[in-house]
């Protein structure tokens, strides 16, 4: 490990398996593992998948001093792998994403999901490239992106009603109206007008905001509002808004 100490079982991880059964990537390990004692041009951090590693590979960078394992290393391929993949579309990454989706949710989600939009690459590109920012792994992206796919639930509203209170079912309604009136439905004029909004009313952006993430997505932090509503739509947008309206 980082220290010189030998991995274990007890400490550290000694077996690629043990990365694998925690969501690691291939490509994450593969990068890593490729980079023990080795580097192209000395460098031991770079961000490569097999092609590239393959084609880049000599003898020459190789070094004769004994292999660290650095935990953080392992993290940041795991980052930059899972934000490649995303960028790319990967078939077998959005595969993997959609059968944790409907292992996770599938009491919740549509029974038509599987022919819905929302079960598109498309779709599923937009949503992960906002979770990727937050999360790594794609276990965590189902649990932090949840809303993309599920309605808040009856009882998350009901759990943070106070932040409902905090809006006001007035507000609440007049947003809905301005956001079902916006000619462009997108990110930029989503914001443009929820900012407005709470501007005019002289609201804390934390107190208009969280009551707006409530409404539409079910919890009390997480992904920007606006970039949510721009990827789920007007139509979802609305109906969330007018569900949570019904719990005021």
């Amino acid at each position: 490990d980082s220290t010189g100490a030998k991995l274990s079982k007890r400490k550290g991880d000694a077996f690629v398996e043990s990365y694998k059964e925690k969501g690691y990537l291939p490509e994450a390990i593969n990068n890593v593992v490729a980079l023990l004692g080795w580097g192209p041009d000395g460098d031991s951090d770079k961000v490569m998948d097999m092609k590239e590693l393959i084609s880049k590979f000599s003898l020459d960078g190789c070094t004769k001093a004994s292999a660290c394992v650095s935990p953080t290393a392992v993290t940041y391929m795991q980052e930059q792998h899972f934000r490649r993949l995303v960028s790319l579309k990967d078939k077998r990454l959005f595969d993997d994403f959609r059968r944790l989706l409907l292992f996770e949710y599938k009491e919740r989600l549509p029974a038509d999901v599987e022919s819905s939009p929302i079960w598109s690459d498309s779709y599923i590109h937009s949503a992960l490239s906002i979770l990727s920012i937050r999360v790594n792994f794609l276990k965590d992206a189902v649990t932090a992106g949840c809303h993309f796919w599920c309605d808040p639930e009856s009882e998350q509203l009901l759990t943070f009603k106070s932040k409902l209170n905090d809006l006001g079912a007035d507000r609440l309604q007049t947003i809905t109206r301005s956001l079902e009136n916006l000619e462009n439905f997108s990110q930029e004029s989503v914001l443009e007008v929820l900012s407005k909004l709470q501007r005019d009313w002289g609201l804390k952006q934390r107190i208009f905001f969280t009551a707006l993430r409530v409404s539409i997505m079910g919890v009390t932090t997480g992904c920007p509002v606006a970039e949510v509503a721009a990827v789920i739509g007007r139509e979802r947008t609305i109906n969330r808004l007018k569900k949570a309206l019904d719990h005021l």
